[in-house]
């Protein structure tokens, strides 16, 4: 044994790089010779050199450093920390408490001291604000396998180290600003919430216990809980989120995925391949977006832009489509859509009042009950059905290119119908239909006719125009 250390002592000088393996790979060239290898012996000096590795570990020493300070009459308070835990509570006489911890395991306590007297805690106090850091001053930083290296700013270095863990406790009053910072670790907040809640994190968890009123969040690869916020702005990038409601909020979102509850005012989305789940939004509802799915209970306005997007919804009020591209909606009841371009979308309403769209392209359109308008102004090879009009309807109509169009009246519908297509087909029950004008010369197609009492004024009106569309009144 005591031969075995020597030998891995001296290799060591001569070769600091030297390690276990390149010990039991020399160990076992030593034992062969003349092709002879002695198996035996070999796994004896194995045991030899795994029970000397275990000493070694063990032979590491282990300490803690803690820092405790107290700050009187702040209102404001910042403390940025990494590698831990920062836990938030409430102070029991109105002033700000702050205890940080660190412990590590190194080689020897030389090293061990190095880090120790290293961690640090920053501050800046002015006036009511008081700027708080827990730091090392590092200016390296490499783990590997649970082994960390340290170059400090001052030029000192450690290595070796192992099992390093940061904590950092806030005890604060009622205050009007709170800002936390955490990188690699988890914020707990317990205490009170104050007027203005700010968090950025980093690669950690966040818990807020009691709902925030006003809240500024930056994440990102980290998972939060929030119990409910008033008026926030967020910043998401690859995270996952429940909030117990909104009352406002203005998002920008990458790659994450948020359950966020109801919404009692406004919610402005600037999305990019998300996943939201939402109850009901009372306010406005703004979405700018690609690639992301959203399930909504009910939305009573939204205004929208959509590439390649998913939308659910039970029911919506009114809903406003500035421009949609390869999306699909579907919505169990809306009260109107306006939508100003769409293209290559999938449109489904189970009940429909009023449907205009401006300029559409490849698009399809089911609506299983219209209640009173559908309208294509410029159509381009689309596919709509509606399966039941209202006898009550306003109007159908649209100017179309190489678009079908299918639709069901209810029996007791009285309109007016204006056909009027080049090259196009239409098909209609002639019993229900009385003809006033029909043209059919040179690939040209007109009709006019009513369905109804004879000499009535109409309210009610189906237009088709366009060329080399296929109409089917069912």
């Amino acid at each position: 044994m005591k031969n075995l250390k020597n030998l891995f002592n001296n290799a060591q000088k001569t070769n600091p790089d030297f390690t276990f393996t390149k010990l039991i790979k020399f160990s076992k060239r030593g034992l062969q010779k003349n092709g002879i290898i002695f198996p035996f012996l070999f796994k004896n000096i194995l045991l030899v050199i795994l029970v000397f590795a275990a000493n070694i570990s063990f032979a590491q020493v282990q300490d803690s450093k803690t820092i405790k300070k107290r700050y009187d009459g702040k209102t404001a308070v910042s403390l940025s920390h990494a590698q831990g835990p920062i836990l938030v509570k409430n102070s029991p006489d109105g002033k700000v408490y702050i205890e940080a911890t660190i412990s590590a395991k190194a080689k020897d306590r030389e090293n061990l001291d190095i880090v120790l007297d290293h961690f640090i805690i920053d501050e800046n106090s002015l006036g009511n604000r008081v700027e708080l850091e827990t730091a090392f001053e590092t200016q390296v930083w490499n783990s590997n396998n649970g082994v960390t290296m340290i170059k400090f700013k001052d030029g000192k270095k450690v290595k070796g180290i192992r099992d390093i863990k940061l904590s950092a406790t806030l005890l604060v009053p009622n205050l009007k600003e709170l800002e936390l910072s955490n990188k690699y670790g988890r914020i707990d907040m317990e205490a009170a919430m104050p007027e203005n809640l700010e968090i950025e994190l980093y690669s950690g968890k966040l818990a807020v216990a009691e709902a925030c009123n006003k809240l500024d969040l930056n994440m990102k690869y980290s998972k939060a809980n929030l119990s409910g916020a008033g008026d926030a702005k967020m910043e998401l990038f690859d995270c996952e989120m429940e909030i117990g409601g909104i009352r406002s909020a203005d998002v920008s979102s990458k790659y994450s995925e948020i359950d966020a509850g109801n919404v009692a005012g406004n919610l402005t989305l600037t999305t990019y391949d998300d996943n939201w789940k939402i109850g009901d939004i009372k306010g406005k509802l703004n979405i700018s977006d690609k690639y992301s799915e959203f399930e909504i209970e009910t939305i009573n306005e939204a205004d929208c832009t959509f590439f390649d997007a998913d939308l659910r919804a039970v029911s919506v009020g009114k809903f406003i489509i500035d421009e949609s591209k390869y999306s699909k909606i579907k919505v169990g009841e809306i009260g109107k859509l306006e939508a100003a371009r769409s293209f290559d979308d999938y449109f489904s309403f189970n009940k429909a009042g009023a449907l205009l769209v401006g300029d559409s392209k490849y698009s399809e359109y089911n609506i299983v009950d219209l209640a009173n308008m559908f309208s294509l102004g410029q159509s381009f090879d689309d596919d709509v059905e509606l399966e039941k009009v209202a006898a009550g309807f306003s109007s159908i109509s649209m100017n179309a290119k190489y678009t079908e169009l299918d639709f069901w009246m209810a029996d007791n519908a009285e309109f007016e119908m204006y056909i009027n297509m080049q090259y196009g087909e239409f098909d209609y029950p002639e019993k229900d239909l009385d003809i006033k004008v029909y043209k059919e010369k040179d690939s040209n197609l007109t009709i006019i006719g009513y369905v109804g009492d004879r000499g009535k004024i109409f309210h009610s009106r189906v237009n088709i125009t366009g060329y080399d569309n296929r109409v089917t009144w069912h």
